[in-house]
């Protein structure tokens, strides 16, 4: 598509040549996509990996389930101020 200014006609977007740098390619998605599950843990190749993602997943449940009872059983209970 052309856009018609007095008597000069100038294209709308600019060339193809342009875009190059923003096409994607399988190879790219998918280097991305392995970095991601190795920095989501996932990866467990070797035990080190292995150990750091047992470590984290039971950070995640420990760390709660301590926090909800020490909050939970402090020795002066007010009221409305309970862990829901």
């Amino acid at each position: 598509m052309e856009a018609t200014t007095n008597s000069s006609t100038e294209p709308l977007l600019p060339s193809r040549a342009s875009y190059a740098r923003s096409l994607s390619h399988a190879n790219n998605k998918l280097r991305s996509f392995r970095s991601c599950l190795r920095w989501m843990c996932v990866d467990q190749f070797d035990a080190r990996h292995a150990m750091i993602s047992l470590s984290h997943f039971l950070l995640g449940i420990f760390v709660p389930t301590a926090s909800h009872f020490v909050l939970s059983y402090t020795l002066t209970h007010r009221a409305y101020t309970i862990v829901v």
